[in-house]
């Protein structure tokens, strides 16, 4: 280094912080709340308390420092220069030779590689400058995937942040900057830490110099066997890097797919179960075959490293070939003794009672399964034809992913033809299984292709209107774990449905972390207090607890206990599926919520304020293809399982009341443009409260409706009575603020104890939800008349206003940052169908 380059280190905070401003400009942001810590070693500290989801930075795209090395960035070294970086590139040969034996050996030979290729091009800087310049960004460089393409680059001001394993901060892509976002609550003084991507020892000891400080959280790779057919295809697809990780107590990360390359026989049905970490049908002979690989897999690892013996190690290394020691050991005898206890079994070979013990015995698994189901579905789930776009909840889950992701560009015609051309069955696959998993293989192809960052064309939601102008994609994705809730439940399967709610399916929040229904039924939505939803404070009022309103109730009826023990499936299932609906609800407030408290604090990027607005529509709207129409006009579609398609529904039920799913897109949008750039909070906060008139709307129209349904002219329905219950309760914490006395009337009516229900406790509910509609600033006319009221009954009339109001108008103005083209609509409309059956043709010609 030379002595002019060390001056330009800013070694204040203002100078530093102004200079990556500098270099930022308009389209970045640092939180004002930060600091440079001034003492131990550069990091980042909070100088004031901050509160979990604000952002911190955000970086335009054309500010990252981009591999390869920006040698002619350099002039940039103080925004990105920290700690000294203690890598193996900078250790001593004999020390880097103490790694030998361990896979930290192969990758420090692997960086002073690259290093000494850098010195050989003579780039006009000496190889102690490379050095420190390949230091730190092989250390620092985030990877980057976008559409087609990936990079890594060194983001600067997150360069700042220091490592800690239990860091939930995380990343997100909006337009065209990269924004860094608190996952927890920071106290004053408390420095700002990052987990950097879940990294094991290894990569920590090579790139950084240090080890976890617990060794619980580290974990050795083990590379996947190859095979030569299809299923090599699969596991590439599904885990690029093609590595277990061998976790302390032999625990294996990615069993399933070591099952499926030592599969002895196969199926696509075999294949699907696995791919989706659920139970396969799987015998003994699968098991040894697995086991035994572990057996002999991890004795060579540690074999192999006890073969190399060095003496006057530093602590550093003597402590990760000690820990690294202790997973192959704790991998190879574990594996073993479960391969004794197979082996010492008396189940023939096939027989119910060998899966059945098998499958508790599963390495690496989180949860005992009771073996696995062989019903009509499941068989169902595998026989594709040329209908398998519409083909509902026969389908499995990776499919309806594959509907909604692939926007891409479909595999030219010769690239299906190759992919059958010379490609051997395995003996035990029949055709049409092989052209199951063809189809797989190519569905994996497209939707990993078309996932990526919202650089310009983001992704619009089922409405096909409103335009985000982030790709909150993942977020809308939460109503297909309602959906595949419901098919789960409709095929009976409980235990299936509950491990969706709890553990999440189709939504991820990034890094391997999913979101989950669950959590959003017990999300603290004012955020400790900062943000104002009075729909979450008037439940909480309301009904004592937040796990009183949707958590308990849920999961009650999941489990078949408390007041859903002995209720019939209906009745069951009508609470679950319908409470998850006003989940969801909820959770649209709460990003509403938020989005007002951000735009409050001057955050108005779109990164900021604008992001939880587009994220409140998406859990609203969501982003499934509508099956019929264009997902605004005419019928409801049925399917996309969102709030906005209850509120549609409602509407046809009540068709001289407004739209209220026709009027929420306009407003959802004029919410959008008051928070962009400049700040109405008088325009923000009247498309806010109407968004709340809209869900109460809806909540008023089903208590109407189904308490005539749950009374039945005289035959009490019950499952009527759960989803009237339940559709109440979306809005019933809300209306709740402006008339309390009234809600707990219709509260009781819907008890759910109750097992009568009369004509007159269903008039009552209309004249009781009628009290309230001046308070809540509606009107009768908006509600309307249930088209389906006996003539004559208390029900075929409107009540009368005293005075008129309506809603805002909304604004049809929607931002440009979307796709030209309208997103894909029904999978038979799509390139889905067309890849599907051009795979079918081309295979049964061959």
């Amino acid at each position: 280094m030379t002595t002019s380059r060390r001056s330009w280190v800013a070694e204040n905070n203002y100078e530093l912080l102004s200079l990556l401003k500098g270099f930022f400009g308009p389209g970045g942001f640092i939180h004002p709340r930060l600091q440079v810590r001034r003492s131990g070693g550069r990091g980042l500290v909070a100088s004031r308390p901050l509160k979990s989801d604000e952002v911190l930075l955000q970086v335009p795209l054309d500010c990252l420092l981009r591999h390869p090395l920006p040698w002619d960035q350099l002039s940039w070294r103080p925004a990105v220069e920290l700690n000294q970086v203690n890598s193996t590139l900078s250790w001593q040969p004999e020390e880097v030779l103490a790694l030998k034996g361990t896979p930290a050996h192969g990758e420090a030979r692997r960086l002073r590689r690259g290093l000494r290729s850098l010195c050989d091009r003579n780039l006009g800087l000496d190889c102690e400058e490379l050095r420190w310049a390949a230091g730190h960004f092989w250390s620092r460089a985030w990877q980057f995937r976008g559409s087609g393409s990936s990079f890594r680059a060194l983001v600067p001001g997150v360069d700042l942040i220091n490592f800690h394993p239990d860091s939930r901060n995380y990343f997100r892509m909006a337009g065209k900057s990269i924004v860094y976002i608190a996952g927890q609550d920071y106290a004053e003084g408390e420095e700002v830490l990052d987990n950097y991507g879940g990294k094991n020892d290894t990569f920590l000891l090579t790139h950084y110099g240090i080890l976890h400080e617990d060794p619980g959280r580290s974990y050795a790779h083990l590379e996947l066997p190859r095979v030569s057919d299809l299923r090599d295809s699969m596991i590439t697809a599904v885990r690029p890097d093609r590595q277990l990780k061998i976790w302390p107590g032999g625990i294996v990360d990615g069993a399933n797919l070591l099952r499926l390359a030592l599969a002895p026989e196969l199926s696509a049905y075999d294949a699907e179960k696995l791919l989706s970490r659920s139970p396969p049908r799987w015998g003994l002979r699968g098991e040894r075959a697995v086991l035994a690989w572990l057996v002999a897999s991890c004795q060579q690892q540690l074999d192999r490293q006890n073969a190399v013996v060095r003496l006057g190690q530093c602590w550093l290394v003597e402590t990760y070939r000690a820990r690294l020691a202790g997973l192959w050991h704790q991998c190879a005898e574990e594996a073993g003794r479960r391969l004794w206890l197979l082996n010492e079994t008396d189940c023939g070979p096939g027989s119910s009672t060998e899966v059945s013990r098998s499958s508790t015995w599963l390495p690496g698994s989180g949860r005992r399964y009771e073996g696995s189901r062989t019903g009509k579905t499941w068989r169902r789930a595998v026989h594709f034809s040329g209908q398998a776009a519409r083909c509902g909840s026969a389908c499995p889950p990776w499919l309806h992913r594959l509907a909604s992701s692939a926007l891409g560009a479909l595999p030219a015609p010769d690239l299906l033809q190759r992919r059958l051309a010379g490609v051997e069955l395995p003996c035990a696959v029949s055709l049409s299984a092989f052209r199951a998993m063809l189809r797989f293989v190519l569905a994996l192809e497209l939707s990993f292709a078309a996932a990526g960052p919202c650089t310009g064309a983001c992704p619009k939601l089922s409405d096909g209107l409103y335009c985000p102008v982030n790709d909150v994609t993942e977020h809308a994705d939460v109503n297909r774990d309602v959906k595949l809730i419901k098919e789960l439940l409709s095929a009976g399967d409980y235990t299936a449905a509950k491990d969706v709610y709890t553990s999440g399916n189709f939504s991820s929040k990034g890094l391997g972390e999913m979101r989950t229904l669950q959590d959003l039924a017990q999300k603290d939505m004012t955020s400790g207090g900062k943000y104002t939803n009075a729909f979450y404070s008037g439940a909480l009022a309301l009904y004592g607890s937040i796990n009183a309103v949707w958590q308990d109730p849920i999961i009650a009826c999941l489990d078949n206990s408390s007041f859903c023990a002995g209720k019939s499936d209906s009745f069951r299932q009508y609470i679950i599926n319908k409470g998850l609906i006003g989940v969801v609800t909820a959770y649209v407030t709460y990003e509403m919520g938020a989005a007002v408290w951000k735009a409050e604090q001057g955050e108005l990027g779109d990164a900021q304020a604008a992001y939880a607005w587009d994220e409140a529509a998406a859990f609203y709207v969501g982003n499934i293809a509508a099956v019929i129409g264009d997902g605004y006009t005419g019928s409801a579609p049925g399917n996309l399982y969102s709030p906005y398609e209850f509120n549609w529904k409602r509407d046809s039920d009540f068709p001289d009341g407004i739209s209220t799913h026709m009027e929420a897109i306009p407003l959802l949008n004029f919410g959008l443009m008051n928070v962009r750039g400049s700040y109405n909070a008088t325009n923000l906060q009247a498309a806010q409260l109407a968004m709340y008139k809209i869900l109460s709307i809806a909540a008023i129209r089903s208590a109407i409706k189904y308490g005539w349904k749950a009374y039945g002219d005289g035959t009490f329905q019950e499952k009527y009575l759960a989803e009237g219950w339940a559709y109440w309760r979306s809005a019933s914490g809300y209306i709740s603020t402006v008339n309390q006395t009234a809600v707990e009337q219709v509260d009781a009516i819907f008890d759910l104890s109750q097992t009568n229900f009369t004509a007159d406790a269903a008039c009552k509910v209309k004249t009781l939800v009628e009290s309230v509609y001046a308070d809540l600033g509606i009107t009768c006319a908006m509600v309307g008349k249930w088209k389906d009221a006996p003539a004559g009954g208390c029900l075929d009339s409107v009540c009368q206003d005293a005075m008129s109001m309506s809603l805002p108008v909304g604004s049809t103005t929607y931002a440009d940052t979307c796709e030209a083209k309208e997103i894909s609509r029904a999978p038979g409309a799509s390139g889905l169908a067309l890849l599907l059956l051009a795979a079918v043709g081309m295979a049964a010609q061959g």
